[in-house]
């Protein structure tokens, strides 16, 4: 009886572990979602085309090239879209939290997904080893440092929490036989093929399920074929069946292939094979000992377990591990030169749950140490914790909103363009944005004038992280999507917000600082010219810099600093 209550006991204690880490994981991801991190360059590329999509206008808009599949803008649009986005936020181009607001809602959404992921951890740990693995796993993802960059908008944060699914789907094939070599089977015919048929029929639909989910990462960003290998690992280790195999791989093959399917039917193929070559031919540089070396600026504990956890896989031949973090180290590091390090997040599950093996072993080597076992624990917690809470309770992006509101200011008062407040029709009583109207469709006033540059047009030239805000959220039609778009400049007076991704194009683009050269495009010397001719107005400086960089965990601030400096130049 005593034995019975004892282990019903701790069968109920186990519905707290992942409890605990949900909570704590959405106390760390979803605390200070604007103040940190800084807005980053690819966090304005992809709400772009999710506005862009939001507001009707099909999935890709004439700026953008085929660098990355739909699937990233499709589901931020659609998220956009059931919170009423446009409803929510608040149009008053004179007030900075009404530009918090536009940045808001998409990176609450962010960690939502991180909270998710941080489950599906657990989960796929518990199931793959023990209830133990998979809550220190979870824990160590909730609040390590190193899994911050999941809280911007980057198309690994959408990706993640299907990846995940697809690996959990797999491993509760597992998951699912050992429950049936446990049933009491009657031995009758009838209950046998009744028994089978239901595992047939089972076992089908979690593989499905799987390739479905992991034909949508590979839909998301195309680099995670590289979790291919794992997901094909589980399952015929599992089924031991090769058809099995085949129904996985359909999904997985058919998913992705809507996106050239797609550029072929607009007769763009071609764009989209240049894109493709494009984004395979890039290089900054960067190595695998450049990711290692920059993930212990960020977080030296997670990454030293998550290094030896892995290289404790391979003593153990633990193929799992193994084939999720490998093709994914050799992709990088031999095909692909062009490498930031917050592309490794899809094995930062991995690294996580591969770190709790390692310490499990290691606890249990000390388990009659009880102080020992419960000091450890307790440090490495309260490390990754209060690293994590210290750096996100920051606020260094502060100065990229204040520039967006000294331009809207700046832009009313030039234009005197009432429709940047709150008079034009929302999108949600079907009116055509004003950015995408006919001369004849433009909205009138109370004196039938058109609100369009009713005083003097001026041309907003920006990166990505600004141009969406004033060309989709505000409606202002002379914003170019960014600063690498291919179009004249129309109008005589111009606004350039020049960040350090800005500065960063014009450099490559000048030649022995010479305004015409033969590499540049035509539309690249109209925008090198306007800069040449244009005046600093005033300067915008982030405070990530004013913090000790080489001072832990502040070394997190190397990477938030926003495109800092910003200036706002004017032509006139």
């Amino acid at each position: 009886m005593v034995c019975s209550f004892k282990h019903a006991f701790l069968k109920r204690n186990n519905l707290y572990f992942p409890i605990i880490a949900v909570i704590i994981s959405a106390s760390i991801h979803l605390w200070n979602p604007i103040g940190f991190p800084s807005i980053h360059i690819d966090e304005g590329i992809y709400m772009l085309r999710a506005m862009h999509i939001l507001d009707g206008f099909g999935l890709k808009d004439d700026a953008s090239s085929y660098d990355h599949p739909f699937f990233g803008s499709l589901f931020l649009a659609s998220f956009l879209s059931l919170i009423n986005y446009h409803a929510l936020i608040s149009i008053d181009i004179h007030d900075t939290q009404s530009f918090e607001l536009l940045y808001f809602y998409p990176r609450i959404l962010m960690g939502i997904l991180a909270i998710l992921d941080t489950f599906l951890i657990y989960m796929i740990a518990k199931i793959r080893y023990n209830n133990n693995v998979g809550f220190i796993a979870s824990i160590l993802f909730a609040i390590m440092p190193l899994t911050w960059p999941i809280r911007r908008i980057y198309l690994e944060s959408i990706l993640l929490p299907f990846l995940l699914s697809s690996i959990l789907f797999s491993v509760s094939i597992y998951s699912y036989n050992n429950r049936l070599k446990k049933l009491n089977f009657l031995n009758n015919a009838e209950n046998k093929y009744y028994k089978l048929t239901k595992k047939f029929i089972n076992e089908n639909i979690l593989i499905l399920v799987s390739g479905i989910c992991l034909g949508i990462t590979i839909f998301t960003k195309i680099p995670t074929i590289t979790m291919i290998p794992v997901i094909v690992f589980l399952t015929y280790r599992y089924s031991k069946n090769i058809r099995h195999v085949v129904i996985l791989l359909i999904p997985i093959i058919l998913i992705p292939l809507i996106w050239p399917i797609y550029a072929a039917y607009n007769g763009e193929f071609d764009k989209w094979l240049n894109g493709v070559v494009w984004q395979i031919s890039r290089s900054n540089n960067n190595s695998i000992l450049d990711f290692i070396s920059e993930s212990f600026l960020v977080d030296p504990v997670l990454l030293t377990f998550g290094l030896g956890g892995t290289a404790f896989a391979i003593v153990r031949k633990d193929f799992f591990l193994m084939s999720w973090i490998i093709p994914m180290v050799i992709f990088f590091g031999f095909v692909i030169d062009y490498v930031n390090w917050f592309h490794w997040i899809p094995i930062l599950g991995a690294l996580s749950i591969s770190s709790a093996v390692l310490i499990e072993n290691i606890l249990k080597k000390i388990t009659k140490q009880r102080t020992l076992l419960v000091g450890l624990m307790l440090s490495i917690v309260l490390f990754g914790a209060l690293s994590t809470i210290v750096v996100v309770s920051t606020n260094v992006s502060s100065f990229q909103f204040q520039s967006m509101t000294y331009v809207g200011k700046k832009l009313d008062n030039l234009t005197n363009s009432n429709y940047l407040n709150k008079t034009y029709p929302s999108i949600t009583d079907n009116v055509l944005q004003y950015n995408h109207m006919e001369e004849n469709d433009l909205i009138k006033d109370d004196n039938n004038n058109p609100y369009k540059d009713t005083a003097d047009p001026v041309t907003i030239i920006s990166s990505p992280i600004y141009s969406w805000v004033f060309k989709y959220a505000y409606n202002y039609n002379n914003t170019f999507s960014s600063y690498t778009e291919q179009q004249d400049i129309k109008t005589n007076k111009v606004i350039l917000i020049v960040d350090r991704y800005f500065r960063d194009f014009l450099l490559q683009n000048a030649v022995n600082n010479s305004i015409k050269n033969d590499t540049m495009t035509d539309s690249s010397t109209d925008i090198f010219e306007t800069y040449a001719k244009s005046h600093k107005e005033v300067y915008f400086r982030g405070t990530a810099m004013d913090y000790n960089l080489n001072q832990y965990p502040f070394t997190i601030m190397k990477y938030n600093f926003g495109g800092s400096p910003i200036e706002i130049r004017t032509n006139y």
